[in-house]
């Protein structure tokens, strides 16, 4: 870019239209004094836009008019000025797409005011568009871009750091700085933000975790509950059917003994009529020993004393057998809570129910024996009276001797009914010592079984102790393991953001410096707010070059490295359409469903045959093949040269550009002189740095939710193991507990056993000795009868 003109109408000293040529070479402009010298620099900083009329050596602007006069009432001068400044743009230094561009800025008079208007190319412009334009030109009204009057003598006599500051202004180092000042502050102010929310995603997940927990406890206590109610259920029902069962089978031993009674309460009648037939048998005997008289009388009715004291003794023992029947109706009433004991007793009052009709069958044997011999005295007396006298005696001795037999034998009887009822007391004894016994062996088979069985579950509990621990301590060392590893990748990743954000910060530092026109940077941040679709980026974001072809390639594609690149055509006008109506400037875009394909010339393809040349500048820029036609319409065939001088001997016959920056035109033009800095530049080195920092932060974070992920689920299940690790630790100490009881419950029952046994034993020898003692009075009880019988 270089300055070609510039044009002046009524400006200042410059009455009418004057045209000011810059030729190549130009440096400086000299003159004597009032020659108007400083009136074309402040041309200069009129168009670049200028705040103060004081740079401009007026206080108002209506003075910049040529021959204004404040306070003047004259009408025939000039009411308006303007200046124009016309830009060679070959190089498309300036974002517009013309090799020649004329920026041209006046004022008119509109009664006491003044109107300034602008134009581009004769076009109706704005200041906005006319700043945007110089800005990233590097132009600043207020820049160093034109040294005046008195600038060197100021800049000589200012101190070291003045002059420095002033240098870093001059090379922008200051603005980086100031940007570079906030994007650390932001970037802080992000950390700071991002550290909070980590905490506050790690106390939401902690609370997760916890509320995760609480509802599996719940969950298992909702089951444990409905298990509880059902087994509560099924214990009902099982005891409602052992209680139906038990009541059946009482109600049918109490039917049973029930028949029973009544069988022996009719026996019991039949018994009864016959004592009272024997009552009247010897009534009947009573009165005819009353009608015969005499001694034979008081000798039979002694008899039939003695007859009505056996008699008596059977009514007796009658009785006492009423009274047992009495008893055993009264145990019949409580066969329905002791059926056991009730049967037992029943049985042993059969027994001696029997016994007592036995011996009533016995004394009316004895009776009906006593009154044939009655009858036979009586007719030994009727027949024989002095036999009767004779035998008086032997009768009264045998009376006698019968009397002291009967009495003996009475005692016998009650001894032998006393030794019955302590043989029947002693049974009972071995009988209970031997339910007893039997009670207390189950209790032992039962203590051993149960001691057993706790013994299994307590080697049960302790081997699933052991592995509990050993499970344990795996997941404990596992748990470090992974905090470890979390941790060393959480520094890592600090450290990778760190350096991320660096070299982003740098980035963005740079390409606002140099910066894309205003509009581009409209469309570039709508894409990015997703208020724009079908927008990919510019050609400089697609592309990626080498350090060394950088220039050559940035020269060659000018301001088309501000090309945007659309889906297709639609986006394209769709954007066109939004910077129409913000007014924001003019882009140039790329849709890729329209854009033809670009092939080199005949001419530009011997010139890459050539020596010198490195090869079309499309084929040295990195990019994604769909783009291909992109790239080639910016670049066109433009070759790539070494240098200057193998590229001019090809001059004319194509497009070329040198490593070092210089512009062959197709049409024989050279552009070339210093170093051109561009504000646009393609993605090099450091872009791939920033791709690969971005890609290893994305695989950390995705390795950090990972093990984030397994440490929260090893967490909780360490945290599950430890309450199962305390739950067996206090079931093996209940089972110990209940191992220690039923031990010393052990030893007791054992040392019952053997008190039984040893109780067992001593009632069975009373027992015998009772059944050896009834054997003895039954002998002489015998003995007794022959001799009473004799």
């Amino acid at each position: 870019m270089r300055l070609l003109e510039l044009e002046f109408e009524n400006f200042k000293s410059f009455k009418g239209h004057v045209t000011v040529p810059l030729g190549p070479g130009f440096t400086c402009i000299t003159g004597p004094n009032g020659s108007g010298k400083s009136n074309i620099t402040d041309a200069i900083l009129f168009i670049l836009g200028s705040r103060s009329t004081k740079m401009l050596r007026a206080r108002r602007l209506k003075q910049l008019i040529n021959g204004y006069q404040e306070g003047s009432k004259r009408k025939t001068g000039p009411k308006s000025c303007r200046v124009s400044m016309v830009f060679d743009n070959s190089d498309r230094f300036l974002a517009i797409e013309k090799d020649r561009v004329t920026f041209t800025k006046g004022i008119r008079l509109r009664g006491k005011d003044t109107v300034t208007y602008y134009q581009l190319d004769g076009v109706k412009s704005s200041a906005t568009e006319f700043e945007a334009l110089f800005s990233r030109a590097g132009l600043y009204a207020t820049g160093y871009n034109i040294i005046q009057q008195g600038d060197v003598t100021q800049t000589s006599l200012m101190s070291g750091t003045e002059r420095r500051r002033k240098i870093e202004d001059v090379a922008g180092i200051t603005a980086y700085d100031n940007r570079l000042r906030k994007t650390r502050s932001a970037r802080n102010s992000v950390e700071a933000d991002l550290t909070l929310l980590n905490e506050r995603a790690k106390e939401a997940k902690r609370t997760l975790n916890q509320l995760e927990r609480e509802k599996q406890d719940a969950e298992k206590l909702e089951k444990i509950i409905e298990e509880i109610k059902e087994n509560e259920l099924l214990h009902r029902f099982r005891m409602v059917f052992d209680l139906e069962a038990e009541i059946e089978s009482r109600r049918e031993v109490v039917d049973r003994y029930t028949k029973e009674l009544k069988e022996l309460e009719k026996e019991q009648g039949h018994r009864k009529q016959d004592i009272d037939d024997n009552q009247k048998k010897f009534e009947d005997v009573e009165k005819t020993i009353a009608v015969s008289g005499g001694d034979k009388a008081r000798e039979l009715q002694e008899d039939l004393d003695k007859a009505r004291v056996a008699h008596a003794l059977a009514e007796r023992n009658s009785d006492a057998a009423h009274k047992d029947l009495q008893e055993l109706e009264k145990t019949r009433k409580l066969l329905s809570q002791e059926h056991k004991i009730s049967s037992n007793e029943l049985k042993e009052l059969m027994g001696e129910l029997e016994k007592s009709s036995k011996k009533v069958k016995k004394l009316e044997s004895e009776a009906k024996a006593k009154v044939t011999r009655l009858s036979e005295l009586e007719s030994s007396a009727a027949s024989d009276s002095e036999a009767v006298s004779n035998r008086r005696d032997n009768l009264e001795k045998l009376r006698k001797d019968a009397g002291e037999l009967e009495m003996q034998r009475h005692r016998l009887e009650g001894e032998k009914e006393q030794l019955g009822l302590q043989l029947t007391s002693a049974r009972e004894q071995v009988d209970r010592s031997g339910q007893w016994l039997g009670s207390i062996v189950t209790d032992v088979k039962e203590a051993d079984f149960q001691l057993e069985d706790l013994q299994v579950g307590r080697e049960s509990t302790a081997k699933n102790l052991n592995k509990i621990k050993t499970k344990h301590k795996t997941a404990l060392e596992i748990i470090e393991s992974h905090q470890k590893r979390l941790t060393r990748i959480e520094a890592q990743l600090r450290d990778e953001s760190m350096k991320l954000a660096s070299q982003e910060a740098a980035q963005r530092a740079r390409e606002e410096f140099g910066g894309y026109a205003k509009g581009v940077k409209a469309v570039l941040q709508c894409r990015d707010e997703g208020k724009l679709k079908g927008i990919i980026g510019t050609i400089a974001e697609l592309g990626r070059v080498d350090g060394e072809y950088a220039t050559a390639l940035e020269v060659a594609a000018g301001a088309r490295l501000q090309s945007i690149v659309t889906e297709n055509d639609m986006a394209a006008a769709e954007a066109i359409q939004f910077l129409k109506i913000n007014n924001i400037g003019r882009v140039r875009f790329l849709p890729l469903n329209k854009i033809h394909s670009y092939k080199p010339s005949a001419h530009a393809l011997l010139i890459t045959k050539k020596d010198g040349a490195i090869g079309f500048a499309q084929d040295l820029v990195k990019f994604d093949s769909r783009y291909k036609d992109a790239f080639g319409n910016v670049f066109g065939d433009t070759v790539i040269m070494e240098s200057l001088d193998e590229a001019r001997e090809h001059l004319g016959k194509g497009r070329m550009v040198t490593l070092q920056g210089e512009l062959l035109e197709g049409g024989g033009a050279l552009v070339g002189g210093a170093a051109p800095r561009f504000g646009i530049h393609f993605g090099t080195s450091e872009r791939d740095d920033i791709d690969e920092l971005t890609t290893s932060i994305r695989k950390l974070e995705a390795e950090k939710l990972q093990i984030s992920a397994e440490l929260g689920g090893l967490i909780e299940e360490a945290g599950q193991l430890a309450t199962a690790r305390q739950e067996l630790e206090s079931e093996g100490a209940a089972f110990q507990t209940r191992v220690t009881d039923y031990d010393g419950r052990a030893e007791e029952i054992k040392k019952r056993h053997q008190e039984a046994e040893e109780a067992l034993k001593s009632r069975e020898g009373m027992v015998e000795a009772l059944q050896g003692e009834i054997i003895e009075r039954t002998g002489l009880l015998e003995k007794l009868d022959v001799e009473i019988g004799a």
